[in-house]
Order: structure tokens, then sequence, then C-alpha cells
């Protein structure tokens, strides 16, 4: 035999070997996903598929109990120097929480609820923009520490509403910041007193801080509308199809079932949580 032709040989050898391998690596592949849905199968115990109106969906899937999770341990917390600082100056003071709502109007003036640690709260009408709060999460007096809640819509097109006119109406003019009580009262709760004290700490803050806070308002919205653009001229995302899946925990003595749940999604984002029975 010539060399020519056992080259020829040789080299119909090599194909048939890597067919050969290809096919069995095929195969492979194959009894493996066959088992991993066998599996699956096995732990599955019922499914609901929940079409979404773009396309996607949501798979809700119960499950034979998995074992448990090992329980991370938590960390020591690690504090920077200013960190360590603001929470020593802090240590001592009265912290309370405070939640606001606000609508600002088109002739300047905001309607504000306030309520103080969770408590009934007092509407007043003030003379400031609210909106200028949006980004302050914590104010801090020589004797407290306010964490703020801070909700503030806008209605650009709409004055105050004409009931609380009278009460705005003597409100101070010249820039000067200051509020009064959207409702006439003869007196104040300890609650309403309490939102009182707040309001003005919340008032001096911004006649002190004005011009800061109303750059950082500027920008913010800058940045909104930046991003409002860039997320209109964008491509729709694609549908996202999330799988939930969700399990009985057994019954504990003196309690109800309780359940456990982890979710998957092919989209970008995920969602996890937990189902009740």
């Amino acid at each position: 035999m010539n060399s020519g032709h056992l080259n020829i040989f040789e080299a119909s050898r090599s194909a048939r070997n890597r067919t050969t391998f290809a096919a069995l690596f095929l195969v492979h592949l194959w009894l493996v996903s066959v088992a991993i849905a066998q599996q699956a199968s096995e732990q599955l115990l019922a499914q609901t598929i929940i079409r979404q109106p773009d396309g996607g969906s949501l798979t809700l899937q119960q499950i034979r109990p998995l074992a448990a999770l090992p329980i991370k341990q938590r960390q020591p917390e690690v504090l920077t120097p200013e960190e360590a600082a603001i929470r020593q100056r802090r240590e001592g003071k009265e912290s309370e929480v405070i939640s606001i709502g606000a609508t600002v109007y088109a002739d300047g003036m905001t309607l504000v609820r306030c309520m103080v640690d969770g408590r009934q709260g007092l509407q007043v009408v003030s003379n400031m923009d609210f909106r200028l709060l949006c980004e302050t999460g914590t104010l801090e007096t020589e004797t407290k520490v306010y964490s703020l809640i801070m909700m503030a819509g806008h209605e650009p097109e709409t004055p105050l509403p004409a009931m609380y006119s009278e009460n705005a109406s003597q409100l101070p003019f010249g820039g000067t910041p200051g509020f009064v009580l959207a409702e006439s009262k003869t007196s104040l709760t300890e609650a309403e007193q309490r939102a009182v004290d707040v309001l003005t700490v919340l008032h001096n803050h911004m006649r002190d801080n004005h011009k800061a806070l109303l750059q950082n308002k500027v920008q913010r919205e800058a940045a909104q509308a930046a991003q409002e653009l860039s997320r209109r001229s964008a491509r729709p995302p694609p549908p996202k199809h999330t799988v939930f899946q969700f399990w009985k925990l057994p019954k504990q003595s003196g309690s109800g079932n309780a359940s456990g749940g982890s979710s998957h999604s092919t989209g970008k984002s995920s969602a996890g949580g937990s189902v009740q029975p």
C-alpha cells in the first residue's frame, strides 16, 4: 500500500473516531438531562402556570421539602471612622420616627401630614416646598435623632384647595419658612404637639440649608428626567419566565404549618419569598 492510500485510510479512521466520540458525548448529555428531569419530576407535587400580558410567565411549583439550608453566621459589623464617630455622637439621644406625606401645589403651598412614631399626627399648610427633604433620611438635634420617612407629590397645575386658603393667608411672606394648622383647633393633643415640634425642626432645617437642599433637588430632578428619557427610548425588555418553588415544612408542636420558598427566572431579575399553605 502506497503512502497516499495510507494517509486516506488514517484520515478516514480519525474521522470515524471523532464521530463516535461526538455520538457518545451526546448520548451522555441526553442521559444526564433525563436523570435531571426525572429527579425534578419526582420532587414536583403540583404546578400552576400563569401567563403574563407581556408574553412571560410565572410558574408556581409545590415540591417536596428540601433539606434545611445552613444558617450563615452573622459577620461582626465593621464601621468606618466616620460611622463610628456618628454612632458615638448619637449615644444617649432620643430617637423618633417621623412619617411625612406632602402635596406641593402650583402656588408654592404644601399640605403636610405629619405622624410621630406612628401616632395620630397633624395636618398643616406650609409655605415651603417639602420636596427639598426627599433625600433627608436623618435629622439630628442636640437631644434627638429623627428618622424621616418622606413621601411628596406635586400638583403643578392645581393651587392649594380653597378650604385651606384662610389659614394659609396667615403664613409669613418674603421667603421666611412657616406653617399653620390646616384646620383651626382650640387645643392640641400630646401627639399633635410632638408633630408641631418636629415640623418646627424641619422648617428650621430647610431655612438653614435652603441653598444646598435646592441644589440637590434640581440635580435629582434632572437625573430622574434623564432616566425617564432613557427608559422611554430603550427597547422593551424581553419577557421573563419565573419559576417560584415552595414546600411545606413539618408541623411543629403549638404552631401551624410553615413553608419555605425559592425562585429562579430566565429573565434578568428574579423574585423570592414564601407562600403560606
